[in-house]
């Protein structure tokens, strides 16, 4: 699971997330874009404050993941559907 799947799962706010894990909000927001990859004791903090559910591996494809999660988002907007990831 990447950061921004669960922010939205547990319906928190960056600045939220940001204060639990120690970084400033625009911090976290890189984070969650990809633009940024945090460095090891952040992924690990963010692991850690996750209960692993964003383990240090996710970060390998976070890009990759978020443009799929764009990708499937605008598909289905495009469809009409309403889009809830993994239904």
């Amino acid at each position: 699971m990447q950061l921004f799947e669960y922010m939205i799962t547990e319906e928190l706010s960056q600045a939220s997330l940001a204060k639990r894990i120690g970084v400033s909000q625009p911090t976290l927001s890189r984070y969650i874009s990809g633009d940024v990859i945090p460095n090891v004791v952040t992924a690990l903090e963010i692991q850690k404050v996750t209960k692993g559910n964003v383990p240090v591996e996710a970060w390998l494809t976070v890009k990759v993941d978020l443009e799929n999660a764009i990708r499937r988002y605008y598909q289905a907007a495009q469809r009409g559907e309403v889009f809830i990831d993994g239904e």
